[in-house]
């Protein structure tokens, strides 16, 4: 063990980390809560005829959430049933905050889910000892067993949209059946494309992210995940695995990647290139979701307040 290592696990040391992180989570609240000075949006009903808007969210992350639902809505100019799923620490409070900037939205608890999700998975073990295995899980089954309609789009609690995302409003308006997907810094999968043709003759979808994703539900097939979830192997990266499973349905399904202009990249020199759509802030870079993007739309005028 280094030294800094050593130094890391001292009770001062987690103290004073512990303090300066609660008081980071603090500041990030602040400047995140100007989301409501902007006027209420309601949200239609959900819908068998309209794609619905699917995010897993948490105590410590929903005010990003409410920040990536609200800037797709507002820059695409339309409105779509929206689905907050609880990955256990949501409180009735946020529910309550959540409804009051999308009024109409529907916030699916995790004790609700779980009946449900555990009924419609009794003749898939495999996938509901995942879900139980990792909550990532829930982007993959819950979304697609609880979504109304045979297309849905998920996206994660760290984007912002910054213009028109005029990709995805085609693929809503024309219904090409492929899936969409943010376009990721390398292949972040835990198969291999060897693996994905031997163990399940599928040509894994590479190079993609799931942090934002355009899907026809009907891609999600429980038999292939059953197998999918059979080998251990999988688990090599928990965070990655519905990732990789949603790679392994789109290559069987068909998908195609978002340009570049939907934006992944953890290098913090890359800023905000003109004629951005949206910029995936991961984890590397998440602090700059504040410092750089929020405040980029409060200059532009996205609410009417100063950072």
């Amino acid at each position: 063990m280094s030294l800094l290592e050593q130094v890391r696990v001292l009770p001062p040391y987690q103290w004073a980390a512990n303090i300066k992180r609660r008081w980071t989570q603090k500041q990030r609240e602040r400047v995140a809560r100007v989301i409501f000075r902007l006027p209420p949006r309601s949200v239609p009903a959900p819908s068998s005829n309209l794609v619905s808007i699917h995010i897993l969210t948490s105590r410590r992350d929903w005010l990003g959430a409410l920040w990536s639902v609200r800037t797709f809505l507002e820059f695409m100019d339309e409105s779509l049933p929206v689905f907050f799923h609880d990955d256990g620490t949501l409180t009735s409070s946020i529910a309550d905050q959540l409804r009051i900037s999308l009024p109409g939205a529907t916030v699916v608890f995790a004790r609700e889910a779980e009946v449900e999700i555990a009924r419609r998975l009794r003749d898939f073990p495999l996938c509901a000892a995942a879900r139980h295995r990792h909550v990532m899980t829930h982007k993959l089954l819950d979304v697609a067993l609880l979504a109304p309609s045979p297309r849905y789009i998920m996206l994660d609690s760290d984007l912002l949209f910054f213009r028109n995302p005029g990709e995805v409003v085609q693929w809503i308006k024309q219904g090409e059946r492929v899936n969409l997907w943010n376009s990721d810094e390398g292949n972040h999968c835990n198969l291999t494309v060897e693996e994905a043709r031997v163990r399940h003759g599928v040509s894994l979808f590479e190079g993609m992210n799931a942090g934002f994703g355009c899907v026809w539900r009907e891609c999600v097939d429980f038999r292939l995940l059953e197998d999918y979830f059979s080998h251990e192997s999988v688990w090599s990266h928990p965070h990655r695995v519905e990732q990789t499973a949603y790679a392994l349905l789109s290559g069987r399904f068909g998908a195609r990647l978002l340009p570049r202009t939907y934006l992944v990249d953890s290098n913090r020199a890359v800023g905000l290139p003109t004629g951005l759509v949206m910029k995936h802030y991961v984890g590397k870079i998440r602090d700059l979701f504040f410092s750089e993007g929020i405040k980029h739309l409060l200059a532009q005028g996205f609410v009417a307040v100063q950072c």
